[in-house]
């Protein structure tokens, strides 16, 4: 493609781009920095504030201001897709958090002050904090201190298949029981050794503890308001609006957080996003891409930027028990006609790289860039054979209007097209399309904002039973032979054994012509106001956790 053309079709795209991604402006979902399998932190490319050696103490009170595009989609603890945005995490306590892409940052205790693991590598021990106190809150939950049976009643809802919690697949897979010795001590036992439980129990979107006044109640009630004992307490949540949240009297470190308050606003466009930010009412925003994230920085006063890799990318998603994503060849063809580079150059402006089933980002768990490229090739002619020996010349598919999806969307209907295929994307407003893809409703869909922890929870969508293994966003594709490999993968300890055997699960799930293909992994690009002090893009749970030490220059 010639510069001209490139420039060209850049503008056409710029002009359709809508959303940034429902969590992504907050950093609260789906941003690492980039690594091999360890992680530096986040590279500030702007110089600090301050230009002194000497650190700043950091002070008390004021509003952190965050946006996001598209919907909260509910704030659920155990089901949120986004976590409520970024509310689930801060509101909630978790036993820990760790982040394997995060190493810098070690193991975080929250409700756990420590944990030990048995000699017989399954049995998990962790023993609580007496002072994680509940938040006050006018939904009749009691102002106590969280103990082993709020832990209990967490899990035993996450494990509730009829839940249809993130968390679930853990719980089924690996856990054989769990119970409570006395009020302040834990005990989860698995079936077998698992090398990625602490990551599975400190996820930001699966892990969360709960009182267990407020699991009683209706699901109804916990989609929409929440109560625990998390640094921050949920004063006000209106949908299309803005969430409020509030420091938490009781919390157990009185010195934290840092902020009064926090505020997040829902933006119904990139362009009424980027605007708030550019014009000083936000104090953080994630550029679409670094060329935007480098005009802004010039033309914003007082912002730093930032660049890191995101976890992050979207997906094509094809159910095989609908036509005519059942075939094979249909899918094969799909992943062939897939120009990745072009994804790259024109969205990520030149940042990226591809990605297959498990992310690049995890490094040696991942497969070389040379191998991967031999085994999900750009073949448009053989795409376009295998579309026709399988009798296919019209391909259908929902998306969001959200994130940066419009653009996907535009580059799969443009290389589609240019082997006579006729496309017939369906739009959907974001919240819709959630719903419908929770549900199974949909026949394809490209899906967005996927982002992991771990390698194990990548190759989740390539297991009987899907990510959640609830049904939930499940294709219908059950290989048992991948099967065994995913968990094979998974109970090999030894760390070079267990990135040759992610590797291994992934040649196959390729070779098995998977009804999961990722497109690339996109870099990240947060602009950050300079009155903010400590503020942290890493990946999810971590990025969450160290919101609490945000703070605030006036």
């Amino acid at each position: 493609m010639s510069t001209h053309a490139r420039r060209l079709t850049a503008l056409r795209f710029s002009r359709r781009r809508l959303l940034a991604g429902a969590a992504t402006s907050l950093g609260a979902l789906g941003t690492t920095a980039l690594l091999g399998c360890t992680a530096p932190s986040p590279r500030a490319v702007s110089p600090a504030p301050s230009g002194s050696a000497t650190p700043e103490p950091p002070r008390r009170g004021g509003t952190f201001r965050g946006g996001i595009t598209g919907a909260f989609a509910g704030v659920d603890p155990h089901t949120s897709v986004f976590g409520g945005a970024g509310v689930v995490p801060l509101v909630h306590t978790y036993l820990f958090r760790k982040e394997v892409l995060r190493p810098d940052l070690g193991l975080k205790y929250d409700l756990a002050t420590r944990h030990e693991l048995g000699a017989d590598r399954v049995t998990w021990t962790f023993h609580l904090r007496p002072d994680a106190k509940i938040a006050p809150n006018t939904l009749g939950v009691p102002e106590r201190a969280l103990d082993a049976e709020d832990v209990l009643a967490s899990f035993r809802r996450i494990a509730d298949r009829a839940t249809g919690a993130t968390g679930y697949s853990f719980f089924n897979t690996w856990v054989s029981r769990f119970d409570a010795p006395d009020a302040a001590t834990v005990r989860l036992v698995l079936k077998k050794p698992y090398a990625w439980a602490e990551e599975a129990l400190g996820d930001a979107l699966s892990g969360a503890i709960v009182p267990r006044e407020w699991l009683a109640g209706s699901r109804d009630a916990l989609k929409t308001n929440a109560v625990g004992a998390g640094p921050f307490a949920l004063k006000s949540l209106a949908e299309g609006r803005e969430a409020v949240m509030v420091a938490n009297p009781n919390f157990y470190d009185r010195t934290l957080p840092r902020v009064d308050q926090f505020r997040i606003v829902p933006f119904q466009d990139q362009v009424t996003y980027r605007t708030a930010f550019a014009s000083g009412q936000l104090d953080v925003y994630f550029a679409q891409n670094i060329e935007e994230a480098r005009e802004l920085e010039k033309t914003v006063p007082r912002t730093r930027r930032m660049e890191i890799q995101s976890t992050g990318f979207n997906s094509f998603w094809m159910r095989t028990d609908a036509p005519p994503w059942q075939d094979d060849r249909v899918r094969r063809a799909m992943n062939l006609s897939m120009n990745r580079q072009q994804y790259i150059e024109l969205i990520g402006k030149g940042q990226g790289v591809p990605a297959g089933p498990v992310p690049p980002v995890f490094g040696a768990f991942a497969l070389p860039a040379d191998e991967l490229a031999r085994l999900q090739p750009y073949s448009p002619a053989e795409a376009r054979r295998l579309f026709d020996a399988a009798g296919v010349s019209e391909i259908a598919f929902a998306h969001p209007t959200s994130s940066s999806m419009p653009d996907y969307v535009a580059m799969m209907s443009q290389q589609l097209s240019a082997i006579g295929m006729r496309v017939k994307p369906q739009p959907m407003d974001a919240s819709s399309w959630l719903a419908a893809y929770f549900g199974g409703k949909l026949t394809a869909s490209f899906s967005l904002n996927q982002s992991y922890k771990t390698p194990d929870a990548a190759l989740l969508w390539y297991r009987t039973g899907g990510f959640t293994g609830t049904g939930a966003y499940d294709t219908k594709w059950s290989k048992p032979a991948i099967d065994r490999l995913i968990d094979e993968a998974a109970v090999t300890l030894e760390p070079r054994a267990r990135e040759a055997a992610y590797r291994e699960a992934a040649r196959q799930i390729l070779a098995a012509d998977p009804p999961f293909i990722n497109v690339f992994q996109i870099g990240g690009n947060p602009l950050v106001h300079e009155r903010v002090g400590e503020y942290d893009a890493g990946p999810g749970a971590m990025s969450n956790f160290m919101m609490r030490y945000v703070w605030l220059r006036d």
